[in-house]
């Protein structure tokens, strides 16, 4: 008889198998969720039983590698034959980890399974763990490894920017104090051109003054000479009246 189970299931350590009925309180095989090709990784296969049983109860793992499928990697007795008719008595338990090389060409992103078989018990094959390289964890260290250094970029580019604002602040207020002195400037040049077309005004009107005061010089030195002659021909008249 072949029985599905039902009762598998994916825990946040581990893939497992359990089952349970009138004969076994448990049968449990457990091993780790994520492995990767070429290492050794520990499985864990126990049972216990409610009632006596003569067993036997044999398993084995197998994955599918790029040479052959189903490759059976390791295989036991949980509970072997007992001889003569013997039973395992009610209450015993099997407890056994075994480490298993899973094999280096396993194919990537198959699974590992786990086959169970009792002597009136037939279960499906059961997924056991996941063979992925790189894993989930290994993913997941990757992603935080990056967002860690988009984080430090980002900080980066924050500190990137605020010195740019910075600079563009000073080189604002150089603008504004270079626009300020330029225009300080024109308004000296201003200054020296209109003091320059005053000085240029006063020595024109300089000029014409000196010339004024020359022509009143000679008119003057003209009036003194006329004076004088008038002068001498009186006193000359007078003397010859006097004759």
């Amino acid at each position: 008889m072949i029985l599905t189970i039902t009762n598998f299931v994916q825990i946040s350590s581990a893939f497992y198998f359990t089952y349970s009925d009138d004969t076994w309180e448990y049968l449990m095989a457990e091993g780790p969720d994520f492995v990767k090709a070429g290492n050794v990784e520990s499985y864990t296969v126990t049972g216990k039983l409610l009632m006596e049983d003569g067993g036997p109860v044999h398993f084995y793992f197998w994955v599918n590698t790029q040479s052959q499928q189903y490759e059976r990697i390791l295989e036991d007795d949980a509970f072997p034959l007992m001889e003569l008719g013997g039973h395992y008595p009610a209450g015993y338990t099997y407890s056994k980890t075994y480490q298993i090389t899973i094999p280096s060409d396993t194919i990537n992103n198959s699974y590992l399974w786990i086959k169970i078989d009792s002597e009136s018990r037939h279960f499906s094959p059961v997924q056991i763990s996941l063979v992925q390289d790189p894993s989930y964890d290994d993913l997941q260290q990757q992603i935080d490894n990056l967002n860690s250094l988009l984080n430090s970029t980002q900080s980066q580019l924050t500190s990137t920017q605020s010195s740019l604002d910075s600079a563009n602040t000073q080189i604002d207020d150089l603008q504004t104090q270079l626009n300020n002195t330029q225009s300080q400037l024109d308004n000296a040049q201003s200054q020296i051109s209109n003091l320059q077309s005053q000085l240029n005004a006063t020595q024109s009107q300089l000029g014409s003054t000196q010339s004024m005061v020359n022509n009143l010089i000679i008119l003057s030195v003209i009036v003194i000479i006329a004076v004088a002659f008038l002068g001498l021909s009186t006193i000359y008249l007078i003397r010859k009246a006097k004759e």
